[in-house]
């Protein structure tokens, strides 16, 4: 099974994407079983940095999928 997660959580004062907050998440999802294939990032106008997608994948069928108010983060 996959998924393909957002993740858009960002730093208050310089708008870049909070990687600390973003590698807490990871370790979530790993801990839940499931495994990171990739992390692109999603760019707005102007190549300014808007989010990241990241692809989740994991083996158990029958492993529930991450919640939702967990996977989107609104803008810090």
């Amino acid at each position: 099974m996959q998924r393909v997660v957002e993740f858009r959580k960002k730093h208050f004062w310089s708008g870049r994407l909070n990687l600390e907050a973003l590698n807490l998440q990871l370790d979530k999802y790993r801990e839940q079983g499931w495994r990171v294939v990739t992390i692109r990032p999603v760019t707005a106008t102007f190549g300014l940095g808007g989010s990241c997608l990241v692809l989740l994948e994991n083996e158990d069928e029958a492993l529930s999928p991450p919640r939702i108010e967990s996977v989107i983060n609104v803008l810090a």
